[in-house]
């Protein structure tokens, strides 16, 4: 229909994107009060104020004086996270 105008002209697949909004601000607002228990200080991506970009800047600079002989040890470490989305507690959510 080129010009809805009740509720039950609309097709139902136009509804969800408003419906799936509605949905995410609600898990919002309740998650808000104990995000910061759930998230750790150190991540920096999707996190309001913090940006990846920042992560990657500054693992760039501590690489770059790696070849630095000050006496220091130094140690790189690059870990797999491609399963990290099965360790996620739903319980919380």
């Amino acid at each position: 229909m080129a010009n809805p105008r009740i509720v039950v002209e609309f097709r139902p697949i136009s509804c969800c994107n408003n419906l799936y909004k509605c949905v995410t601000k609600i898990l919002v607002n309740r998650m808000k009060p104990f995000i910061s228990q759930l998230i750790s200080p150190l991540q920096s991506a999707f996190i309001r104020g913090r940006q990846i970009g920042d992560s990657i800047h500054m693992l760039r600079e501590l690489v770059q004086g790696y070849h630095k002989e000050d006496g220091n040890p130094r140690t790189t470490l690059k870990i797999d996270l491609k399963k990290a989305y099965d360790t996620i507690e739903w319980g919380a959510l």
